[in-house]
C-alpha cells in the first residue's frame, strides 16, 4: 500500500527512458516524464546505442530516492520497496540483490553523475516510449497523489487525482466469505503516494476506500472501495486524464411512517441528498413521492403496512430505469394536506393530522377531557384566565369537525368548544370553561393521536367556610417585643386565604373584616347562624418568655372530623412554612366549643420570639401561610368526600 518506498518508485519510473536504435545526437534528445518535458544542464548522453541521463533527473522529477557513496563510488536508487546499486564504470548493478549485467556502466560525463535510463526504468516497472518524428524519449510512472470523497445531489463521488493520464479499469466483485462487495479500478503504469493509504468513509453505502501498489514491469496501482451492498457506478475522467471519477447513485434505503416531535412524516431514507417530486391523484386517494435518480436499496420491502386514521399502507419500486426513478405511493383514506421537508438521512412528508373528536366524562371529582385526531399530534396545555379556561393548542392540526360549541352534561364544566385557532400554519384549539380551575394533569405519552387531559375541580366549590381572624378592635392580641400587633397579622393571613377560597368557588364568611371588636361568644355564633360547613380561626402564638417558637394547631371535639382539619392544616403549614412541629392538640377554646360544623385554631408562629415576629410581618411569610391554610382546607375536604 501507499509509503514513502511508493513514492520512491514513481521517482525511478523517470530513469526509465531508454532510446532504442540507432546512436543519435544527445542535443536533439526531448526528455518527457510523466507528460512533463524535462530541461536538464547536462542533457542525456548517448554511449554505444544507450541513453544515460544525470542522476539527479530521477531525484528531482521522479522523486526517487538517490544517493551517493563517494568511498565504494556507488550510485543508489530506492522507490517502491525496489533498490539499485551502480558502481561508477562497473558493469554489474545489483537490483534487490540480484546481480545484472549492463550494456553500458554508470559514469562520470562533464562532471555529472550519468546513469543508464533503460535498465533503471526497466527495473522500476516505469513506461518507457520513444518518438522517432519528435526524437522523444517519454517515461510514464504516474503517482496517485489524493483521493477525495464529495456528496452530490443524486450521487456521491470518488476522485482519484495522479499526476499523469495512466490506463484504468473498472470492475465490481461480489462478496465473498472474508470480502464485502468491492468496486476494484486498476491503473497502469501508476503507484501510490499517500499517506493515507485507507479512507474511512461509512456512508452512501461506501465504508472504505483502499490504495495500494500491485507490483512492477509494468508499476500498477489499485483502488478498493468496500460496499455495504452492490451499487449502480459510473466512471468517467477529466480531460487531461489527470483525475478518474467513480461516481456511486444514491439508494433509498428505507420507507417508513413515523412519530416525531413535530409530527407524523412518512419517512424516506435516502444514502444521500435528492431530487423528488410529489404529487396527489385520486380515485382513490394517493400521495406520490418521485425520488430522481436512485435506485431500491437491497431488501427493501415493496409494501409498507401503516393501518392508521389517514394511510392504509404505503408501496415501494422502481418506477423508472436509466434514468432512474423510485416510486413511492401512500394509499390514502381521505384528501390530505402535506409539506416535505429535506433533513440529513432523507425525505420527510409531514401528512397534516385533523381534530376528529372530543369527549368529556366527570368521575369523582375529575373531568377528564379527551382529543382525538387522526394522527399523532403534538399539543400544548395551558390555563386562561377570566374566564377559567382550559385551553389545549394542536399546532400543525385542522379541523375535521365542525367548529363551535359541544354539548356539555357536566355539572361543572360552563363551555366546551372548538375552532381553528390559526391557519398558515394551522393551530386547532379545544377550550374548557370552568368556573373555578384547580389543577390539570396531562396523560397522553409522546406521539400519540389522543391528548387526554384529567381537570381537578375544586372541592371548596359552593362550600361555606367562615373564617376567622383571631381578636380586633380593642382587643390587641398578644403583642411582639417589636410592638407587633396580633390582630393585624391574624387580619392580613385572613384575607389572603378569603382570596383563595373565593377564587376557587368558596363561599366565604369573614367573622370580622377590618379592625373592629366581636366579642368572644358572638364569632362561632355568626358561623353557626351562617350554617357554615368549615370554621378556622387564625391566631399568632405568645409565652412569658421569648424562647418558645414554632407551628400548632388547636380543635376540640365539637364534631367528628376536626380532628382531620386540624391535622390537615397542621401538616400544610410546616411544610409551608418550615417553622417546628408542635403537633396538633385538643382545647376547649371558645370558638371551638361552640361551633356546630368541623372547626381548627392556627397559631401560626409565637409573635413573643423576635425571629418569628419578623416573620410573621413579611408578606412573602403572610403569602406562604394563606397558601397553606387554602391547601390545608382543599386537602380535607377531598379526603373527607
Amino acid at each position: 500500500m501507499g509509503s514513502p518506498r511508493v513514492i520512491i518508485l514513481t521517482l525511478v519510473l523517470v530513469l526509465a527512458v531508454l532510446l532504442g536504435g540507432a546512436p543519435a545526437q544527445a542535443a536533439d534528445i526531448k526528455l518527457v516524464i510523466n507528460g512533463q518535458p524535462v530541461q536538464s544542464d547536462v542533457p542525456p548522453i548517448i554511449v554505444d546505442s544507450r541513453t544515460l541521463v544525470p542522476v539527479r533527473v530521477v531525484s528531482e522529477n521522479l522523486g526517487a530516492l538517490v544517493s551517493y557513496d563517494h568511498e565504494t563510488r556507488t550510485v543508489s536508487v530506492d522507490m517502491g520497496g525496489t533498490s539499485i546499486q551502480l558502481r561508477l564504470g562497473s558493469r554489474e548493478a545489483v537490483v534487490n540483490g540480484r546481480v545484472v549485467l549492463l550494456d553500458v556502466p554508470a559514469q562520470i560525463i562533464g562532471s555529472r553523475t550519468m546513469v543508464p535510463l533503460r535498465f533503471i526504468g526497466e527495473s522500476l516497472g516505469a513506461q518507457v516510449g520513444w518518438d522517432q518524428a519528435t526524437r522523444t524519449v517519454t517515461v510514464n510512472s504516474y503517482r496517485i497523489v489524493d483521493i477525495q470523497w464529495e456528496k452530490g445531489v443524486g450521487r456521491a463521488r470518488i476522485t482519484v487525482k495522479l499526476t499523469g493520464p495512466a490506463q484504468y479499469s473498472v470492475k465490481a466483485l461480489d462478496r465473498t466469505a472474508t470480502t464485502p462487495y468491492r468496486l476494484i479500478l486498476d491503473l497502469t503504469p501508476a503507484e501510490v503516494a499517500l499517506s493515507r493509504p485507507v479512507i474511512a468513509i461509512r456512508e452512501a453505502g461506501v465504508t472504505y476506500v483502499r490504495a495500494g501498489s500491485l507490483g512492477v514491469n509494468p508499476r500498477r496501482a489499485r483502488v478498493v472501495v468496500d460496499l455495504v451492498e452492490p451499487v449502480k457506478y459510473y466512471v468517467s475522467n477529466s480531460p487531461d486524464g489527470r483525475e478518474i471519477y467513480i461516481d456511486i447513485q444514491y439508494k433509498v434505503e428505507r420507507v417508513s411512517f413515523d412519530v416525531l416531535a413535530d409530527g407524523a412524516a412518512i419517512f424516506v431514507r435516502t444514502s444521500g441528498p435528492v431530487e423528488y417530486e410529489t404529487m396527489v391523484l385520486e380515485e382513490p386517494a394517493r400521495l406520490v413521492l418521485d425520488v430522481k435518480g436512485v435506485s431500491l436499496g437491497v431488501n427493501l420491502p415493496e409494501v409498507v403496512p401503516v393501518g392508521n386514521g389517514v394511510i392504509d399502507r404505503i408501496r415501494v419500486g422502481q418506477f423508472k430505469v436509466d434514468p432512474d426513478v423510485v416510486r413511492i405511493v401512500a394509499d390514502l383514506k381521505r384528501p390530505v394536506q402535506y409539506r416535505v421537508e429535506t433533513r440529513e438521512h432523507g425525505i420527510y412528508v409531514f401528512i397534516q393530522p385533523r381534530l376528529v373528536d372530543v369527549r368529556l366524562q366527570e368521575s369523582d371529582g375529575v373531568i377528564r377531557l379527551t382529543v382525538t385526531a387522526d394522527l399523532p399530534v403534538t399539543y400544548e396545555v395551558s390555563r386562561l384566565k377570566a374566564p377559567d379556561r382550559l385551553v389545549v393548542d394542536l399546532p400543525g392540526v385542522a379541523l375535521g369537525m365542525p367548529a363551535g360549541e359541544l354539548p356539555v352534561s357536566s355539572g361543572v364544566v360552563q363551555r366546551l368548544a372548538v375552532g381553528q385557532l390559526q391557519v398558515d400554519p394551522d393551530v386547532a384549539r379545544v377550550v374548557v370553561e370552568l368556573p373555578h380551575y384547580m389543577s390539570h394533569t396531562v396523560l397522553s405519552s409522546p406521539g400519540s393521536a389522543e391528548v387526554v387531559v384529567d381537570i381537578s375541580t375544586s372541592p371548596v366549590r359552593g362550600v361555606k367556610i367562615a373564617i376567622d381572624a383571631g381578636h380586633g378592635g380593642k382587643d390587641p392580641g398578644a403583642i411582639g417585643p417589636a410592638g407587633t400587633y396580633e390582630k393585624e397579622v391574624n387580619l392580613a393571613v385572613a384575607k389572603l386565604v378569603r382570596d383563595l377560597l373565593a377564587g376557587a368557588g368558596a363561599q366565604v364568611l369573614m367573622i370580622r373584616e377590618g379592625d373592629e371588636t366581636v366579642p368572644l361568644f358572638e364569632r362561632p355564633s355568626r358561623a353557626n347562624s351562617w350554617d357554615a360547613d368549615l370554621y378556622v380561626s387564625i391566631h399568632c402564638n405568645s409565652y412569658r418568655t421569648q424562647v418558645k417558637t414554632g407551628t400548632e394547631v388547636y380543635y376540640y371535639r365539637n364534631h367528628p372530623s376536626s380532628a382531620d382539619l386540624a391535622q390537615a392544616l397542621q401538616e400544610e403549614l410546616i411544610r409551608a412554612l418550615g417553622l417546628v412541629d408542635r403537633g396538633v392538640r385538643t382545647e376547649r377554646f371558645v370558638v371551638l366549643r361552640e361551633t356546630r360544623m368541623p372547626s381548627a385554631l392556627l397559631e401560626l408562629a409565637f409573635i413573643s420570639s423576635p425571629l418569628e415576629e419578623k416573620l410573621l410581618v413579611d408578606p412573602g411569610f403572610q403569602r406562604r401561610a394563606a397558601q397553606a391554610i387554602f391547601q390545608g382546607i382543599v386537602r380535607y375536604l377531598r379526603e373527607s368526600r
